[in-house]
């Protein structure tokens, strides 16, 4: 997707930020109620929402890389591959999902974020009338992301794509800065694969990043 465009989309998703909804049959229902009404449809433009205002509002300033704009990046290249590949449907209103809370995780903690942001999903996403399966495919998507990425099957290899769509893009340059930058801040550094063992570090691209040994807890 071209540099134009993508900030087309990303702009056309900033109205979400505004507030959640106040009206309607799953605004933010519970989950019994839910499933004694049988009425609650999945409800998309409610968990966009909330998850980007939780981003915008709860991720540290110290995310330079893993920010509320990375996540709408990620977001348009995931639209972007998946009309490429065909996806529609339920199967693209999912990996919409699954990219607008890939990084959530980061919220509470850096490393094992993935977890941490499958927790936040589990714990939200049936509020919006997503059922358990729905809730299972997009934790998939979110773990296939975990460096070394290991998807699972085509949506989730579409979402680790597109989480590394800058990798080859013009503006690689900057964006790796914020990432050095974000990294550098929270104390992981960049060494040669020969340089670390794998219990200590994760591999990317030939290289490997040096894991904190505390977890990072975000500052109340």
């Amino acid at each position: 997707m071209g540099g134009k465009s993508r900030t087309n989309l990303i702009r056309k998703e900033r109205p979400a930020l505004l507030e959640l909804p106040t009206k309607g049959d799953c605004t933010k229902p519970s989950i019994f109620t839910c499933y004694l009404s049988r009425r609650c449809k999945k409800d998309t433009q409610s968990a966009r929402a909330f998850v980007l205002s939780k981003l915008e509002s709860e991720l540290p300033v110290q995310r330079t890389y893993h920010s509320l704009e990375h996540t709408l990046d990620v977001y348009a290249s995931a639209v972007d591959i998946a009309e490429k590949e065909g996806i529609t449907g339920e199967g693209l209103d999912l990996l919409k999902t699954a990219a607008l809370y890939h990084d959530v995780g980061f919220t509470e903690q850096d490393l094992d974020h993935e977890t941490v942001g499958c927790r936040i999903v589990r714990g939200t996403l049936p509020e919006f009338g997503y059922s358990e399966q729905q809730v299972q495919l997009i934790c998939d998507m979110i773990v296939a992301t975990r460096i070394p990425q290991a998807p699972r099957n085509k949506l989730g290899r579409i979402l680790c794509d597109a989480d590394l769509d800058y990798l080859g893009r013009d503006d690689f340059g900057s964006i790796g800065n914020l990432l050095f930058g974000e990294m550098k801040f929270y104390g992981c550094l960049l060494y040669t694969s020969d340089a670390a063992d794998e219990r200590s570090s994760v591999d990317l691209g030939g290289r490997r990043i040096i894991k904190k040994k505390k977890k990072h807890k975000v500052s109340e």
